[in-house]
């Protein structure tokens, strides 16, 4: 009876490790440490820290850094150019995560940060497709892009909240 508890013990345990082994592939490496770049916009005087990071299932960290380097854009349209001029805070960090999860059922994000001295500014994410685990990184670049453009619009609409009545109606006027 004791050999037969044993057996059933060592079975479980056995069962138990697998399982976690298993999960630990499916989920991948951890999230690689995030890599700082400095960031300026055309027209601008203000340099920005970019940092990247996150994990992209089966893919190299490398990968992933270059879709988002070349996908992070400065503000597109004037009034966004404008808020950003305006931001009081000089140092300013831009935060990318980018998450692929591993398994069928698990979608991703893209998730992007304005910062300033700790203090979240601006943010945005996205979910990826359900269609993301069968592409590699490069086919990320239009969720970075639409989402920062979003961090970019939210600060706009910030600002314009915060403005004095005053300055609403000046903008206007002009």
């Amino acid at each position: 009876m004791t050999e037969e508890r044993e057996c059933k013990r060592f079975g479980v345990t056995l069962l138990f490790s697998a399982f976690v082994l298993s999960s630990a592939l499916l989920a991948g490496t951890p999230p690689a440490a995030a890599q700082d770049y400095k960031m300026t916009c055309p027209n601008e005087h203000k340099t920005m820290r970019l940092s990247v990071s996150g994990n992209y299932h089966g893919y190299p960290f490398s990968e992933v850094e270059k879709v988002a380097l070349q996908s992070v854009a400065c503000p597109d349209d004037p009034a966004s150019r404008k808020a950003l001029r305006e931001l009081a805070a000089q140092n300013l960090e831009v935060n990318v995560t980018i998450q692929r999860y591993g398994g069928q059922t698990l979608r991703g994000f893209v998730a992007i940060t304005l910062r300033s001295g700790g203090v979240t500014i601006s943010s945005s994410s996205s979910s990826l497709s359900q269609f993301a685990n069968s592409l590699p990184p490069s086919s990320l670049s239009d969720n970075i892009y639409t989402t920062i453009q979003r961090v970019w619009d939210n600060l706009e609409y910030l600002q314009e909240q915060n403005s004095t009545p005053t300055q609403k109606a000046l903008g206007h006027v002009s």
